[in-house]
């Protein structure tokens, strides 16, 4: 094996070289240093110097001062502005308000920039400023009694509002001194108030610029006359057999337009009808011409809506009714829909046997009527025939005849 050795001049030489490439990392490191921080305090530099300049902005101090501003003739009120005050600055003043907010026709509404500016809600300073005092003009509340003609009763007394309102402000509204609505001498309710002689009544009001122009708002009492529900027990002619006796429901409300009024029951102590025939009663309608027989006991009512006259609910009587069965003859064929008859009767109404309304049809087989008892031509009934009853419902069956045979 041959071995190699370095000589003392090859190993200094080594070194030296290794020496000279550290030397240059390192430099070059300490370069990208410095300039990262060079970059670093460049950066501090300006936040701090943008601190520096917000704090001294912030450090000014403005001066606000007030300008009482008043209105035409009431230059020598004796009214005082806040003293001036100072603020520093971006800083919310917290604005005073005159020694007198009040003056016989106007009142104090705020601060503005400018002497017949917007009132402004709040102010951030930015520099010294004037504000002024901002005047509105006060507007009176009339109460107008309103009384219809045929009024009858004692006279109410109009409430006096002596508050001061000015454009904006919410109107809260007063009720009639010395009126009783339960007072049966009334034959008027006190609704509440409107805008105009003859409007809807109100909620609430606001001042608009139209009352200032004025110099008034006007409310008009709204009066509406009570209306009375009474019931008929509209019993039948003679020729249909009816018990007619028991006693129609008393409803002793007043009511007044608008209302909603849930319509009364038969009597559970002595009904129409008596307990012979109380289940003829259908119920109630308001338009006698429901009310006639034959009825429809589905268009009884439940409730009424008052309107501007007094109601009369009538009695609807009618208990049978009329079904029609298609009785198809079978091994057919077959289509169409049979007759619905929607009315109640009573014992000795009669009614119009219906034709072929509802298009039946059955193969070769032709409908000639309707029978009383299925497929029993001997009680058939033609289309258009009258049919009375008697103390049961009627059920008519379809008579078939096979034009074939």
């Amino acid at each position: 094996m041959e071995s190699y050795f370095c000589s003392s001049l090859n190993k200094k030489e080594g070194e030296k070289l290794l020496n000279q490439d550290v030397v240059k990392n390192i430099n070059s490191l300490n370069r990208e240093k410095d300039n990262i921080n060079l970059e670093l305090t460049k950066k501090v530099n300006k936040e701090d110097l943008n601190i520096l300049l917000q704090l001294l902005e912030n450090s000014k101090k403005y001066i606000i001062n007030y300008d009482i501003n008043l209105p035409e003739g009431h230059l020598d009120e004796d009214t005082i502005v806040p003293n001036p005050m100072t603020v520093l600055s971006n800083t919310e003043a917290k604005l005073g308000s005159p020694s007198n907010t009040d003056l016989n026709e106007y009142r104090f509404k705020g601060w503005s920039l400018t002497e017949s500016g917007d009132v402004i809600e709040r102010y951030i300073a930015t520099d010294d400023i004037t504000l002024y005092a901002i005047w509105y003009k006060c507007v009176d509340i009339v109460y107008e009694l309103n009384l219809p003609n045929d009024f009858q009763g004692s006279i109410p007394t109009i409430p006096i509002d002596s508050n001061k309102y000015i454009l904006g402000d919410k109107v809260s509204l007063l009720q009639l001194s010395n009126y009783d609505e339960n007072n049966k001498e009334y034959n008027y309710k006190f609704c509440g108030w409107s805008l105009t002689e003859s409007g809807d009544v109100i909620e609430n009001a606001t001042i608009e610029n139209e009352h200032v122009q004025s110099e008034g708002l006007h409310l008009y009492a709204v009066w509406k006359k009570y209306r009375y529900v009474t019931y008929n027990a509209n019993f039948p002619p003679e020729e249909y057999p009816l018990n007619r006796t028991g006693e129609v429901p008393i409803d002793t409300n007043r009511y007044v337009e608008g209302d909603i009024v849930t319509i009364l029951q038969n009597s559970e102590n002595n009904p129409l009808g008596g307990e012979e025939d109380k289940d003829k009663f259908c119920g109630w309608v308001s338009d006698i011409e429901k009310a006639q027989i034959p009825v429809i006991a589905s268009e009884a009512e439940e409730s009424i809506i008052i309107d501007k006259e007094d109601v009369i609910l009538y009695c609807m009587w009618g208990k049978y009714r009329m079904a029609y069965s298609t009785n198809f003859p079978a091994g057919t064929g077959v289509s169409g829909t049979a007759p619905v008859n929607t009315y109640s009767y009573l014992t000795g109404a009669s009614a119009i046997v219906a034709s072929n309304t509802g298009n039946l049809q059955a193969g070769s087989y032709e409908l000639l009527g309707w029978t009383t008892v299925r497929n029993d031509g001997s009680t058939m009934l033609n289309f258009g025939d009258r049919i009375i009853f008697d103390k049961s419902n009627i059920i008519l069956y379809g008579f078939w005849r096979n034009n074939e045979e």
